[in-house]
């Protein structure tokens, strides 16, 4: 999405805004708005909740929804841990494609070490 759009929010029955990404952003961090309410912006074509405009991520203390771009959880104050792609929840993911490819590189060093075995 490009951040220069105006975007407005539907919360509570009202339609609210205009409002930068960074000003909702800071609304969800601070607890003002939650995930049952909608988002929409010029180009779009009917309101969509509002965590198709960010990541979410649990916090592993308070088991919270949080922002995948907070650096901690604005409920409790536990750092989220951030991936080795700069976003929170990308550890797992890197982890499993980094055993995937050792698993396949383990495989071909094995039949070739046996392919000698079977001449």
């Amino acid at each position: 999405m490009d951040d220069v759009k105006p975007i407005y929010l539907y919360a509570q029955g009202q339609r609210r805004g205009p409002y930068k990404k960074a000003e909702i952003q800071a609304m969800w961090d601070g607890g003002q708005i939650t995930k049952d309410t909608v988002y929409w912006h010029e180009g779009m074509a009917q309101w969509t909740p509002i965590s198709g405009l960010f990541a979410l991520v649990t916090c592993p203390a308070c088991k919270r929804e949080v922002s995948s771009e907070a650096d901690r959880c604005p409920h409790c104050g536990q750092p989220i841990k951030r991936g080795l792609l700069g976003r929170a929840g990308t550890e797992r993911v890197l982890n499993i494609g980094c055993l995937i490819i050792l698993m396949i590189i383990a495989f071909f060093v094995l039949v070739g070490s046996c392919s000698g075995l079977f001449r």
